[in-house]
């Protein structure tokens, strides 16, 4: 929902499974769909596209759920076919790579080795997805304890999802739509694979290897690529396709259109409501901050900060460390204080400027199902 609407959670106040957002809060599917768009949406994770259709009744010409990246390029490329030159949002949703990682034959073959690395399976208990120092167990495969054969699942499926994305893109260029679409391929969320003591799992921290992700944006007519240096957002992608059809950016949006020039020392703010997690990041540098009050379920946080809860705050050189290995809070004093300050500062503004939720709609029992399967609930 951040995506949609170009705010962060605490503005948009859907931060759970079955929550609705406000319906005045600017989103990108409203918008397009009241620009005469044709609207479509396919994709393998049912439970995701089973909420949008809940949440924009109406607004979809096209919707279908399917199996696998296979059919999900397949029915995609069927639906545009029908657009017939018309403007249309083509919304590709691709679970790959995703728990519990299962790349088709030859893809789940590709990047496996003999090793044995041995590391304990263990069924989690009070934290639903597991994976601390250890193999959760929603991933188990034959009893296979060797993470390195996980991590070749892990490669397989981003192996295979390539593989869909190319013919993506060479059925559109077949159909004569590559050159003139705006083309986005972005994620929600990457996924640990041993740093920080976290095996397979993307829901606990905000480290890098769980918030930073892939984003690739191909403009009409677009001659030459280039590399963005500058920290950008997934709040960036709506404000970047009103600018490309010609529309002021909404001043109430938090991102920047990435047509536009980008401020290096540009304010970003990352967060996990659920797990009261938050971080701000700057130029190079992030500051960390977790919950204010420990419970048992925050203490897995002690196995990479020995000092929670004494200290609530870790700083990161994220450009000369980017596996955040050294807290930098007790050497970079005056920065620390300054990030610090940005911090408070930030939440301030955000936790003022929101739009009330809008309540809840249940789920399904299809979609709790769903849910179990890719280890979000117990």
């Amino acid at each position: 929902y951040s995506l949609l609407t170009s705010l962060y959670p605490p503005q948009h106040k859907v931060i759970n499974w079955g929550m609705k957002f406000n319906a005045n809060t600017p989103n990108l599917v409203s918008f397009l769909h009241n620009q005469g768009y044709s609207i479509g949406v396919f994709g393998s994770n049912t439970l995701f596209l089973q909420t949008l259709k809940e949440q924009f009744p109406g607004s979809l010409n096209g919707y279908e759920e399917t199996n696998d990246a296979t059919s999900t390029t397949s029915a995609a490329l069927k639906w545009i076919k029908t657009q017939k030159g018309g403007h249309f949002f083509a919304w590709v949703y691709y679970l790959n790579p995703h728990r519990p990682y299962s790349p088709p034959a030859p893809h789940n073959t590709l990047f496996v080795h003999k090793a044995n690395n041995k590391l304990e399976v263990k069924k989690a208990t009070r934290e639903p997805l597991g994976g601390w120092d250890s193999i959760p167990s929603l991933i188990v495969k034959n009893g296979i304890d060797d993470p390195d054969y996980y991590k070749a699942q892990y490669d397989g499926e981003i192996h295979y999802l390539d593989e869909e994305v190319g013919k993506l893109l060479e059925g559109l260029s077949k159909m004569g739509l590559f050159r003139n679409s705006l083309i986005i391929f972005t994620s929600d969320h990457g996924e640990s694979l041993g740093e920080h003591h976290l095996y397979f799992n993307h829901t606990f921290t905000v480290f890098d290897e769980i918030i930073k992700v892939p984003l690739l944006v191909k403009f009409p007519f677009q001659k030459k690529g280039r590399k963005v240096k500058e920290n950008v957002s997934l709040i960036d992608i709506f404000p970047t396709i009103l600018h490309q059809l010609g529309f002021d950016v909404f001043k109430q949006l938090e991102g920047k259109s990435l047509a536009c020039a980008i401020d290096p020392l540009r304010e970003l703010f990352s967060c996990n409501e659920t797990r009261n997690i938050s971080a701000l990041i700057c130029d190079k540098w992030k500051l960390i901050q977790y919950p204010f009050e420990p419970s048992p379920d925050t203490d897995y946080i002690k196995l990479f900060f020995s000092e929670y809860p004494s200290s609530k705050l870790q700083l990161f050189n994220i450009h000369d460390d980017p596996y955040e290995k050294t807290d930098l809070r007790r050497i970079e004093k005056q920065r620390y204080a300054d990030m610090e300050s940005k911090l408070r500062d930030f939440e301030y503004r955000i936790r003022h400027i929101y739009y009330n939720s809008a309540g809840k709609f249940e789920l399904k029992e299809q979609s709790m199902k769903k849910l179990k399967s890719l280890g979000y609930t117990q």
